[in-house]
């Protein structure tokens, strides 16, 4: 039978210690996962697929659209931070304002939109401008839109901090360009180069 060995508290862990992620145990059957993938190999390939594909939504004009892959994105970033910061540990802010949009999106709510083109101009044989350009221009890519659109329920104190994370470091800034940048920090894990947040 498969089961899952989780890590416990500070001073709790099991034994013998490989590595601040969760460990699959086998106990008499095996699995058909290859030893050279890991449970982080899995979580960041799962992410960074969910990433891909909100890339090639890019030109969706419907943010509803992204949804799914956000979320799905979102989801495995909160669960790999879960897993390579221990408690009390402090979260890197960027991804501590990503894990508030995580918060968002399990709510049901849209924390981004498109990021709409202006229309080009048509240019005339001389190159000069003849008039506006026809027909509509898509989106190019989205941002992460402005906290207080997202939400105003009133947030908890980690929440708090989470939430001005989020309008510092993630607000305004291409989707795909954060879930990237937040993923490499939930690998990274503590550091270093890992700054206190307002609260993780």
């Amino acid at each position: 039978m498969l089961s899952i060995q989780a890590m416990r508290g500070p001073g709790e862990r099991s034994q013998p210690e490989v590595s601040n992620l969760m460990r699959v145990k086998d106990s008499g059957l095996s699995t058909n996962t290859p030893p050279s993938r890991t449970r982080a190999t899995l979580l960041s390939d799962a992410c960074q697929a969910a990433i891909e594909r909100v890339a090639a939504k890019a030109r969706v004009k419907d943010p509803a659209d992204l949804f799914a892959d956000v979320g799905e994105a979102l989801h495995w970033i909160s669960v790999f931070a879960d897993q390579t910061f221990e408690k009390g540990d402090h979260l890197p802010q960027l991804l501590s304002g990503v894990i508030w949009a995580r918060d968002q999106v399990t709510h049901g709510r849209i924390a981004w939109a498109p990021v709409l083109q202006p229309p080009r101009a048509m240019v005339g044989p001389g190159g000069g401008q003849v008039g506006p350009g026809g027909g509509q221009i898509g989106p190019g890519g989205h941002q992460w839109i402005d906290a207080d659109q997202v939400s105003t329920r009133s947030d908890g104190r980690r929440g708090r901090g989470r939430r001005q994370n989020y309008k510092a470091h993630v607000e305004g800034r291409d989707v795909v360009r954060i879930l990237r940048e937040a993923l490499q920090l939930a690998r990274d894990g503590p550091g270093p180069m890992a700054t206190p947040s307002a609260s993780t």
